[in-house]
């Protein structure tokens, strides 16, 4: 657990040190669901494809499905000079996984509305392990558009949830919502691509953007590749709650991710497939050498 770089920062003029972060983070309320806002995503149509086309979208209305999924989150940042720290991110990053079963319900009335419950929740390090079997039963749901598209967005913790447990649920569930599955309103066929961008909120706010190809479809069922980015929603960064009259500007960007996903239209959540994000940015002033990099890993697994 993390927080943004404007927190976790102190500096001087002529070095960067990064200090320690805590662990707070926004608390949903215990008596009651807590409602989110969401940007609205872009998405735009870049190739029909060839053949059979016809307009994708979700038709769950009253369904149910039970998905085991693993996410997983990691964080690494520190300093040095323009000509020793890379620009892609570490391949050996430290990553922690939240392993849990997702109970799915579709609402049967309009406007689409979707809720996941978590189910039997694990986490990598077994110092949470109470703290997140405390998190039973939190629920993340949202309405939106057949095409999957959310338009609002609630948080719900179950009362015996520590502020830990809600954190980490939070955190975790959150980043099913980051890489959505958006479907063009447009006709589609095999070969078709198209993109999605988003502002994904977290550590540090991104922009996002992943283009999706439909290699194939077999009635109800079509098998998506992905390719994603993200960078830095900000250009640069103001150091004067450091009481420094400067600024740390973005001075390079590495980010690759890519997957493959299989989507039931008549499920809400994909079946099978996984998606894995690296980014690294990279931090500086133009007229010093010194450098911070922040990386952020993440993976999505659905079976």
């Amino acid at each position: 657990m993390k927080k943004s770089l404007a927190s976790c920062l102190a500096v001087t003029l002529s070095v960067f040190a990064l200090t320690a972060c805590g662990n707070d983070a926004p608390q949903p309320s215990e008596e009651k669901a807590v409602s989110l806002p969401v940007d609205a995503p872009k998405v735009a149509l870049i190739d029909a494809g060839v053949g059979d086309a016809q307009v994708l979208a979700f038709h769950d209305s009253g369904a149910t499905q039970q998905s085991a999924i693993e996410i997983s989150d990691g964080f690494e940042q520190g300093t040095g000079t323009a000509a020793d720290i890379a620009a892609e991110p570490a391949t050996d990053a430290n990553v922690d996984t939240l392993k849990a079963t997702l109970d799915a319900a579709v609402s049967a009335q309009s406007p689409r509305d979707v809720t996941l419950k978590l189910l039997s929740p694990t986490h990598s390090k077994p110092e949470f392990a109470s703290d997140i079997q405390s998190t039973e039963g939190f629920e993340l749901a949202w309405t939106g558009q057949p095409t999957g598209r959310a338009e609002t967005v609630r948080l719900s913790a179950p009362t015996a949830a520590t502020d830990q447990g809600r954190a980490i649920a939070e955190l975790y569930l959150m980043k099913l919502l980051a890489q959505p599955v958006i479907f063009p309103s447009e006709p589609i066929a095999p070969g078709a691509k198209w993109t999605v961008e988003n502002r994904v909120t977290g550590d540090s706010t991104m922009l996002r953007s992943t283009t999706y190809t439909l290699n194939s479809r077999e009635g109800d069922v079509a098998d998506i590749a992905v390719e994603v980015s993200e960078r830095p929603a900000v250009a640069a960064l103001s150091l004067a709650d450091q009481g420094l009259n400067s600024e740390l500007k973005v001075v390079g960007t590495h980010s690759t991710g890519s997957g493959s996903l299989q989507v039931d239209l008549r499920k809400p959540l994909p079946v099978a497939g996984s998606v894995d994000l690296a980014t690294r940015v990279l931090y500086g002033e133009d007229d010093k050498p010194a450098r911070v990099f922040q990386d952020f890993i993440s993976k999505i697994d659905y079976s």
